[in-house]
């Protein structure tokens, strides 16, 4: 059985066959292949094939075609209500922690009742994402359906309390392509399932702490003793007085200090200078290249997305029908040096 949801079209095949055998003989068989393809208008055809012992078959064939002709193709749909609906859903604003940052704050409970609002760290950031379209690429369809209200979308500037934020940085989720883009069957087999898209923006800037001025000032030290036997041993204790602490002991202070001790010292957690390198991974990125020898097309062949190179290809292949055949889109590491 295949299915086309756009227009809604089905064909299905379907064979059975009822025998009666003595052994491996078949004394009487009924057998039956029906092809039916709807639902408008519904189309049967088939054979029913009935036979008994060595000496009678009898064929039927049919070909019938029933009910009304009506149009099943899906309206186009308005995508901008949904992507706001979803980007105004409490559930896509998700505070995102600083990183290298430690909390030692704690939250009040909130009183009974009341709506779980959106708690940021000062210093880490929101990211609010949705799951409707990817942004920031041309889309030609969304499922089954043609968008009817734009076909890009995106984000390009945030406000917060009257301050422009400038141009945001980008959160991410991950799209099956083939429910946004016209792919070839081609293209759809050659390209994984799932690809990662800009969906969001993230508010906040993790990376910058924003402090008040440093004061200025000057410290003194005095040291006291407070130990009953020694001050019976020594009689009256001299008079303390206030000294200033050269810097060789101010080092010492706090390489062995109490906050160097601490468990949350960046000089207690910091990674070991023997500690093998961290494996990172980088965004894939795509080129158009001649196929017959793996050159890219042009100085802008490069595409931060499989997606954005295929449909710049089909671009230059509507431009110049020549082209057809002789360009294809390959992942960055297979260009030819």
């Amino acid at each position: 059985m295949l299915f086309q949801f756009n227009p809604f079209y089905f064909i299905a095949e379907v064979t059975a066959m009822l025998a009666l055998r003595v052994g491996s003989s078949s004394i009487a068989s009924i057998n039956l292949t029906l092809t039916l393809e709807g639902p408008t208008p519904w189309k049967a055809k088939g054979e029913a094939r009935l036979k008994l012992c060595w000496f009678l078959t009898v064929k039927i064939r049919f070909n019938k075609t029933f009910g009304e002709t009506r149009n099943t193709t899906l309206s186009d749909i308005a995508v901008l209500p949904l992507v706001k609906q979803a980007l105004e859903a409490r559930d896509n604003w998700v505070e995102e922690k600083p990183a290298q940052r430690h909390r030692l704050e704690s939250l009040r409970e909130l009183p009974a009742g009341a709506s779980e609002p959106v708690r940021v760290h000062p210093v880490g950031t929101v990211a609010i994402s949705q799951k409707v379209v990817p942004l920031n690429i041309a889309i030609e369809r969304i499922g089954a359906q043609r968008p009817a209200d734009a076909r890009t979308f995106a984000i390009d500037a945030v406000t917060v309390n009257g301050d422009a934020q400038g141009t945001p940085p980008l959160a991410e989720e991950s799209f099956a392509p083939a429910q946004f883009f016209d792919l070839s069957d081609a293209d759809k087999l050659a390209s994984p399932s799932f690809k990662s898209f800009p969906s969001g923006i993230r508010v906040g800037e993790a990376e910058r702490m924003r402090t008040g001025y440093a004061a200025a000032r000057e410290v003194q030290y005095e040291t006291k003793y407070i130990d009953s036997a020694r001050d019976q041993r020594l009689g009256e204790s001299p008079t303390p007085g206030l000294f200033d602490l050269d810097v060789h002991a101010f080092n010492a202070w706090a390489l062995k200090g109490a906050i160097a001790n601490s468990e949350l010292s960046f000089a207690k957690r910091k990674k070991s200078a023997r500690a093998p390198q961290e494996v990172g991974m980088n965004q894939e990125s795509f080129v158009i290249v001649h196929a017959s020898d793996l050159r890219p097309f042009d100085a802008n062949s490069i595409s931060g997305t499989e997606i954005a190179a295929l449909k710049r290809r089909d671009s230059l292949i509507a431009q110049n029908p020549a082209l057809r055949g002789s360009l294809q889109v390959v992942p960055l590491f297979e260009l030819r040096a």
